[in-house]
């Protein structure tokens, strides 16, 4: 309804289209009908629009060629890499065409290389060679096996293909018939194996065992010894055990009620189809499961209602061979079949969802040049056709072809308007209308449908296309396809009055175009201008009133329109009904820009989430939100859950905050600690259990050792020494023996400058004042906590309520919270320390080595864990998987946009690097669940290696020529 109250009737899906009728049959009766009506409905329902009927022609076989015949059979097949296997024409050797150049060459049998003897040697002069079996029917397996018929002898050749070697040859029992003709590879392994000659099939599974077919006998039965009930209960019977019977060949075989079955396929669910040959006008199909047929056959007599007119009623389908296209998506199977003729494939939809199969025809143009008749076969998703030595693809042409008029009705019931003298305003079409195509459109209107179904048709007015788009607010169109852009069409109806309205539509086209009508909406009743806003006088000439009343149509229909937006505007208000262009206004409102390469429904669930966004914005959650919505390819409501809902085991993208890691043990705080509490460190460091004088012997060993002279007066300090490779080797010693290089010195350093300024470089009143015996300002370093006057402590206190640079501060703060949560007060630590501190806030970090003790210990920690800590602190690393069988271009690619999406999410005063993980069990770190990956290695997960792109080790070498699995070849470091 719009907003001044007018409805329409809707004529939308398949079913609305249905109940229209073309030569008096509805055309659902029409479309449904198989073999379909003669003529056959003049108009199609696909890919959700109704055109005019699509057409094939068939040609026909000209003098000059041959057809196809039966005996030009070849058993094809091609491996999931693209080689193309056929049995050779003199029916005792394998062809197979490679991948990679196209060559074609001879698979089997092998030639054997001439012996070689030394003079002496006793043999044959020559080696006998058995002769090659004779062959019928191959395929290759999805597990990568080779498997061909052989006929004389009865039997199956079995080559791995993986594996390579000579064939394993199977004998089959000379008591049971067994002629190959045709072979299908099974779903999840084995192959399918049809004999023509003995109209049945067997089952090969992947563990290359043959599968029971029909029904298993059922066992002879014996009355039972030990137990029987009373008379006249009857005789209770158990089976008589069967022992060393083996597997019986007799019922393994599935018998066909088909004539003349000559081809076979694989369905999913364990089914096949069988290509019956027949002897009438059309071939036909047949479905089986073991050995019952599952439906009736379908006819190919089908396929009639897409051949044009004047060629129609003699046209004929013998089928030479099929072969079966797998479903993809939406997309059912598709059947492509060979003529007899073998100058042109056809093409059929394969419907399973019923217990009975359909196939419905497609027009799809499919011409095979110099058919061989070998035979069709699938490769990597394309049917195949023999030509010449080698295989083509046989790919339809763009010839499309359709009828030139149709003529269809709406039921005779008619729309009803629901009031007598209804006034019927307009229609609009959602269609498309190429050039020289068009869409006539008679209309007749009744107060009863008895009285409709005599009432003449009126033609109305040609549809034109509505600049402004659709009468409907916000109404989407899908986008152009193939080409084709659809848009809004409309006619005012003239004089259609009555409460029962009934449609005629004409389409016509030019056989090479169709009109494609999606929808059409039939509104009424009109709303009038001259009845509702202007005087009488305006209506008391009938012909007057009449084009004053369709004129001021025209007007009203853009001006409703914009009220209707009005009243509609809250659908730009909701994520799931904004049209796709309102979506960045509709993202402005949260201060949100969307990433202009986003899917329509990737911003969609943006919005629906983006207070959740906005409330987990900064934390671990957030940014694995952040990046599901930058990567994941099907993202859903799962990525925007509460923490704690999906394990940590399942999520995909790994935020490994850094202080998590650590390799230094934890701090107990509050617990003093004397030295010989420190936690255990690695064998052979240093450690305040030794005091200090430990650590200088230690310091004096290693620079002997290197130096090779003694140094007895050599002294670790926690300023490294100013000459370059004393500071080397100092930096050495203290990484091996402390774990760290201290950081000393900046503190002392601007107490320096402090008491410089203060004393205005005077070293003289400086040591009056701090009763020292100082030489110069650069033997002054911080206190230590005994205090020589009154006023150096005064003058620290100064020194430390002055701004100073922010590192310092940060260092300094680490180190008095470290104190404080460890002694609380200044007593306790000065107790420790045998201090003389005032307060926990006049301590900074030393710039010598404290004393043995407590002093010793907690400097020891404070570097070893606080520092450690506070350096991995604001600091993580994020880790997205890997994709499979990506480029390098693509890795690096996908590798910036995690990056760009981290740094807008992440809090501002951390830091992060980005990298790939791979999901793969390793040995000795695997955590099942998070870290596994079956049937994969860490090497096989990386891009090809291109020279003066990876480093080494960072690639692997890619396949040359065909190996089999598309072998890699990593480089080792």
């Amino acid at each position: 309804m719009n907003a001044n109250g007018s409805r329409f009737h809707l004529v939308l899906t398949a079913d609305d289209w249905g109940r229209w009728r073309a030569g008096g049959m509805p055309l659902a009766d029409a479309w449904h009908a198989s073999p379909p009506p003669e003529p056959p409905a003049p108009v199609d329902w696909r890919c959700g629009d109704l055109r005019l009927r699509s057409e094939l022609f068939a040609f026909r076989l000209k003098r000059s060629d041959s057809p196809a015949m039966l005996d030009q059979r070849r058993g094809a097949g091609a491996d999931r890499y693209g080689n193309v296997y056929w049995i050779g024409d003199d029916r005792r050797s394998i062809m197979v065409q490679s991948a990679g150049d196209g060559r074609v060459s001879r698979f089997w049998p092998v030639d054997a290389a001439p012996l070689r003897r030394l003079p002496g040697d006793f043999g044959p002069v020559e080696v006998a060679q058995a002769a090659p079996a004779l062959l019928g029917g191959l395929a290759v397996s999805e597990d990568h096996y080779l498997i061909a018929g052989s006929i004389a002898p009865a039997g199956l050749l079995l080559f791995d293909l993986f594996g390579g070697g000579a064939p394993t040859v199977w004998r089959w029992p000379a008591a049971v018939p067994f002629v190959p003709w045709d072979m299908a590879p099974r779903p999840g392994g084995g192959v399918w194996v049809l004999d023509r000659a003995n109209r049945r099939y067997w089952g090969i599974d992947r563990q290359l065992r043959v599968c029971p077919g029909g029904p298993e006998p059922a066992p002879d039965a014996a009355p039972e010894a030990q137990f029987q009930p009373e008379p006249p209960r009857g005789v209770r019977r158990e089976p008589l055990p069967r022992f060393g019977a083996g597997f019986d060949l007799a019922w393994a075989a599935s018998p066909l009620a088909s004539g003349d079955p000559i081809a076979i396929e694989a369905l999913p669910d364990g089914s096949v189809l069988i290509l019956d040959r027949g002897e009438g006008r059309f071939s036909r199909i047949e479905r089986y499961r073991a050995a019952q047929r599952l439906g009736e056959p379908v006819s190919f007599e089908v396929l009639a209602a897409l051949i044009v007119d004047e060629e129609r009623a003699t046209f004929e389908l013998h089928a030479h061979d099929f072969v079966l296209l797998p479903a993809s998506g939406d997309v059912p199977p598709q059947l492509i079949v060979a003529s007899s003729e073998g100058n042109q494939g056809f093409a059929f939809d394969v419907h399973l969802d019923q217990p009975q199969f359909s196939l419905r025809p497609e027009a799809s143009y499919l011409p095979m040049r110099r058919f061989g008749g070998k035979g069709l076969l699938l490769r990597l998703g394309v049917a195949h056709y023999d030509f010449g030595e080698g295989w083509v693809p046989l790919l339809a042409q763009s010839r499309p072809r359709f009828a030139g008029r149709a003529e269809i009705d709406s039921a005779d019931s008619g729309f009803d308007g629901g009031e007598p003298d209804c006034v019927w305003h307009r229609l609009v079409f959602d269609a498309a209308l190429p050039a020289e195509t068009g869409i006539e459109i008679w209309s007749r209107c009744a107060n009863d449908r008895v009285a409709l179904a005599v009432a003449p048709w009126r033609r109305e007015p040609d549809p034109y296309p509505r600049n402004g788009g659709p009468e409907l607010p916000w109404l989407r169109l899908p986008a152009a396809r193939n080409g084709i852009a659809y848009g809004h069409w409309e006619t005012l109806l003239q004089a259609a009055r009555g409460r029962y309205l009934q449609l005629r539509l004409v389409l016509t086209g030019n056989s090479r175009a169709t009109p494609r009508i999606r929808a059409v909406r039939a509104w009424y009743p009109r709303f009038s201008y001259l009845e509702r806003y202007l005087p009488a006088v305006y209506r008391e000439d009938a012909e007057s009133a009449s084009f004053l009343d369709r004129f001021l149509a025209n007007i009203e229909a853009p001006l409703t329109e914009i009220e209707d937006r009005i009243v509609e505007v809250a659908t730009l208000f909701d994520w799931r009904s904004a049209p796709p262009e309102a979506l960045d206004w509709l993202a402005s409102w949260y201060e949100v820009a969307l990433d202009p390469a986003w899917e329509e429904w990737r911003r969609r669930l943006l919005l629906h989430h983006v207070l959740d966004v906005y409330a987990w914005r900064g934390t671990v959650h957030g940014l694995r939100m952040a990046l599901s919505l930058a990567l994941d390819a099907c993202l859903d409501e799962t990525a925007f859950a509460a923490p704690g809902q999906v394990p940590e085991s399942r999520q995909r993208y790994r935020i490994v905050e850094r202080y998590l890691t650590r390799s230094t043990p934890g701090v107990l705080w509050g617990e003093p600690l004397d030295p010989g509490s420190v936690p255990v460190q690695p064998a052979g460091r240093w450690t305040p259990a030794e005091f200090g004088a430990g650590l200088q012997a230690r310091y004096r060993k290693f620079i002997e050792a290197g130096t090779g002279q003694p140094t007895p007066n050599a002294r670790f300090e926690l300023i490294a020494p100013t000459d370059t490779d004393a500071a080397t080797q100092w930096a050495r010693f203290a990484t091996q023996q402390l774990g760290f290089v201290p950081e000393a010195g900046a503190e002392g350093q601007a107490w320096r400058h402090f008491l410089t300024d203060r004393y205005e470089g005077d070293v003289g009143e400086l040591n009056i004042a701090h009763a020292g015996h100082y030489a110069s300002f650069d033997e002054i370093t911080v206190p230590a906590g005994q205090w020589q006057s009154e006023r150096q402590a005064r003058d620290w206190r100064d020194y430390l309520a002055t701004a100073g640079d922010g590192r310092l501060l940060r260092a300094r703060g680490l180190w008095q919270g470290f104190l404080k949560r460890r002694y609380q007060r200044a007593k306790p630590l000065n107790d420790a320390w045998r201090g003389d501190w005032h307060s926990l806030d006049e301590l900074v970090p030393p710039e010598r080595l404290p004393s043995d003790g407590a002093a010793l210990s907690d400097w020891y920690q404070f570097e070893t864990v606080v520092k450690k800590m506070d350096g991995l602190a604001h600091r993580f690393r994020v880790l997205i998987p890997s994709l499979l069988d990506a480029d390098t271009t693509a890795l690096a690619r996908r590798l910036a946009v995690a990056k760009r999406v981290v740094e807008l999410a992440k809090p501002a005063h951390t830091t992060f690097d980005v990298g790939y993980y791979w999901a793969l069990l390793r040995v000795g770190e695997a955590r099942l669940g998070l870290d596994t990956l079956v049937d994969r290695g860490a090497r096989a997960l990386q891009p090809p290696f291109t020279l003066g792109v990876q480093h080494v080790g960072e690639g692997y070498l890619a396949p040359r020529g065909d190996r089999p699995g598309g072998m890699r070849y990593p480089i080792e470091c």
